[in-house]
């Protein structure tokens, strides 16, 4: 992207003092508005229109539409055009003509815009001030400074309060500069619109609902905004209210917004100060509304990210800003940089979390009204044109109603560089020291997914010593997910399955905040899987491979508000198999099967996305162990133990000898635990008969042994140290309220 040559900017300012000129000057006083009127009519190109010191009430807008013609007054502070009596014309100030340099003076309380030019090219607005006195309100006029279709655009110095859109904004021009300005109390800073060609620098952005927009929008005469660069700016403690009338589309801007860009291309947002921004300090989303323009591109595209410098953000995202409070009440704040996923080739640099917004709306369902969101010929939007509505129901936990947003939407986070899933890695013997070299995840302890990243849950878990554990997937580019009826869905040879492992600090408030303690890798190389347990340092900076896994002890507020501390095993490579037994020496796979996967849309958000080759029409769904709105209380047990128990008790897994057999499908009878007897059970059989004997779970060995910490008692035998209470619970209502035989009492 060129910058604009100095040269034009130079040329510009030059016209502040021609060479042959006729000075007009006006004072105020009586009549001032038709002698100020009468002046910039009789005024000639070259002629120099001067507005002595003082305050003018004006009644009605003045307008200029002589080329070559100079404006100036004796310093913003010193002359002020007071339109608080204006009766008649839309702008403060309208100019028409070429060649014009507007200096020193001030527009106030304007019925509409406060100065406006249109078609006027090789324009010049320096050392200006135009306010609303009476602060940020919705009847004050839309924009401060509005150069419209004009083409060599100079601003400078300006200072703009209380616009209810934006103070300064340029719309449909080209070759723009916007500098050394100062921007409050609007609804948006300062805004470039639909324009080709910005370099928007060293301005302040403050006390605005938004700091900086660069939008691109359907239906004008030019479209498809580029070439902008938006840089050595300050965009801070944007906090004001959005105040504009409904109905515009910045109404839509969530306040506490330092940089916005929507639908634009080619935009650089480099070296700027951004901080205090309570929504989010950059924002980077598609144009999220209907429209019939078939030719515009409602996507961003080419934008780069990097160099920026963040304060606090995030700490109170604005009404408008869509999945703000799950993110806040998630993650404790929303992160500095929110993309919504659209558009291509987004590069961000910055060393700062980053992630797509949690959105509950239905997003980018009319971005291709053309195609109507179906994959037709001369469908623009690709992938992120669907007809989606996102299914949040995480329950009470915020934690996991954040995630389930994101896996319902398929959303991507800000691009990175590539993930390292290469040949050397697929089919040699290399293992990355530092999970980091991977570039799949990103920010403090990994907790954001980088491109190409998608997270997921399942319906029922594995229970992990009360762990919170987030899952994501990496899929190479052009590959795809292979379904499967029953069993674990067939992930390509390089995809990655990624399993992170935290406590919160107070599990009844997870904004307190959440410490990951490793993070597990399962690659799939040529060979087969492979497992690697990476652990994170105490910064979350880094996690570095642990291969022969470790202890740590963790301490947390438990959700019965109680102090709760145990030892936390990483398992070691091998012990991983203890799990993830193929059958035949290797890995297999135990989580992603389909039907504890189809959940909140994430499966059909995976096909959207070119994920996974197809779904079927009817796909089946695993109960949630926890919800007793998902199925019958007997239902959510099987569930909990095709999860928590059929990866080593099925027919074919680990545990097959025992006959013992927990598996999703397997039917009642003693494989399935009732009246069954155990087989080499030992101690572990806790002197009980039956591992379920029906109507007393106290008298069941399954639930003794999963009461047991014993390590050679207890089931599981790896990945807990801990008791599932309830779990416990849950098992022991369903063995309660089975029908007792009586022929096969003890």
């Amino acid at each position: 992207m060129k910058p604009i040559p100095f040269f034009v900017a130079a040329s510009l300012l030059a016209l502040a003092s021609p060479a042959l000129a006729d000075t007009i000057r006006v004072e105020p006083g009586a009549d001032a508005q038709s002698r100020l009127q009468s002046a910039l009519i009789d005024a000639k190109p070259g002629d120099i229109v001067e507005i002595g010191a003082g305050r003018f009430d004006l009644t009605d807008g003045l307008s200029l539409d002589v080329d070559r013609v100079t404006v100036r007054g004796a310093g913003p502070s010193a002359t002020i055009l007071s339109f608080k009596g204006q009766k008649g014309a839309g702008e403060g100030l309208l100019v028409t003509a070429d060649d014009v340099v507007l200096r020193g003076f001030a527009v106030e309380d304007s019925r509409g815009d406060g100065i406006k030019s249109k078609g006027a090219n090789r324009i010049v607005y320096h050392d200006l001030r135009v306010e609303w006195t009476g602060g940020p309100k919705a009847t004050n006029g839309a924009y401060g400074v509005y150069p419209v279709e004009s083409s060599d655009v100079l601003i400078d110095k300006v200072t703009v309060k209380g616009a209810s859109d934006a103070g300064i904004y340029v719309g449909q021009s080209k070759n723009i500069i916007v500098r050394n300005s100062l921007a409050m109390f609007n609804v948006a800073g300062i805004e470039i619109e639909n324009c080709y060609g910005a370099d928007v620098y060293q301005n302040v952005a403050t006390h605005n609902a938004g700091g900086i927009l660069v939008f691109d929008l359907p239906n004008l005469p030019q479209k498809g905004g580029h070439s902008v660069r938006i840089f050595s700016n300050r965009s801070e403690r944007n906090d004001t209210p959005n105040f504009a009338p409904k109905g515009n589309i910045v109404a839509g801007v969530p306040n506490g917004t330092g940089v916005i860009i929507m639908a634009n291309r080619d935009v650089h947002v480099f070296n700027n100060i951004l901080g205090e921004n309570g929504s989010t300090n950059i924002f980077i989303v598609g144009y999220r509304n209907s429209f019939t323009d078939t030719g515009y591109n409602p996507l961003p595209a080419n934008v780069v990210i990097g160099g920026n410098m963040h304060g606090r953000a995030g700490y109170a995202p604005g009404p408008q800003f869509e999945g703000g409070a799950e993110m806040l009440a998630a993650m404790g704040s929303v992160p500095p940089i929110v993309w919504d996923g659209t558009g291509s080739n987004i590069r961000v640099t910055d060393k700062v979390p980053t992630l797509p917004r949690l959105d509950r709306s239905q997003g980018t369902r009319n971005v291709c009204q053309s195609c109507r969101c179906r994959s037709e010929p001369g469908c623009r939007a690709g992938n992120a044109c669907a007809d989606r509505v996102a299914t949040i129901d995480g329950g009470s936990d915020p934690v996991m109603r954040a995630f389930a947003a994101l896996a319902a939407w398929g959303l991507l986070v800000s691009a990175s560089p590539p993930i390292l899933v290469d040949d050397a890695l697929i089919t040699g013997d290399a293992l990355p020291a530092r999970l980091g070299e991977f570039h799949l995840l990103a920010g403090p302890y990994g907790q954001k997914p980088n491109a190409g990243v998608t997270p997921y849950r399942l319906n029922t878990p594995l229970f992990s010593d009360y762990a919170e554990k987030f899952r994501y997937f990496y899929v190479p580019p052009g590959k795809k997910i292979g379904w499967r009826d029953d069993g674990v869905l067939d992930f390509p040879v390089g995809s990655v399955l990624v399993k992170s492992f935290g406590y919160p600090i107070d599990m009844r408030a997870p904004a307190k905040g959440l410490r990951i303690l490793e993070t597990r890798l399962l690659i799939h190389r040529t060979s087969g899987w492979i497992a690697l347990p990476y652990v994170w340092n105490a910064d979350g900076s880094e996690a570095t491979l642990r291969r022969a896994g470790m202890r740590i002890n963790v301490s947390w507020i438990h959700l019965d508000g109680k102090p709760r501390a145990i030892s936390y095993a990483i398992p070691n490579v091998n012990q991983c198999k203890g799990c993830h037994d193929d059958g035949a020496g290797g890995i297999s796979l135990i989580g992603p099967k389909a039907h504890n996967l189809n959940r909140d849309g994430q499966l059909e958000a995976a096909l959207r996305a070119g994920r996974i080759d197809h779904l079927p029409a009817d796909i089946p769904r695993l109960p949630v162990w926890d919800d007793p709105a998902s199925a019958s209380v007997a239902l959510r047990a099987r569930a909990y133990l095709e999860a928590n128990c059929a990866h080593c008790h099925n027919p074919k897994g680990p545990a097959n000898t025992s006959g013992l057999w927990l598996n999703w499908e397997q039917g009642p009878g003693p494989n399935l635990g009732i009246y069954k007897r155990p087989t080499a059970a030992g101690r572990g059989s806790g002197n009980d008969e039956f591992a379920i004997d029906p109507g007393h779970p106290e008298r069941s060995i399954m639930l003794y042994r999963m009461q047991s910490l014993d390590p050679g008692i207890a089931m599981p035998e790896l990945g807990r140290a801990s008791v599932h209470q309830e779990g416990v619970a849950l098992l022991s209502q369903w063995i309660a309220a089975m029908p007792v035989q009586p022929a096969n009492q003890p």
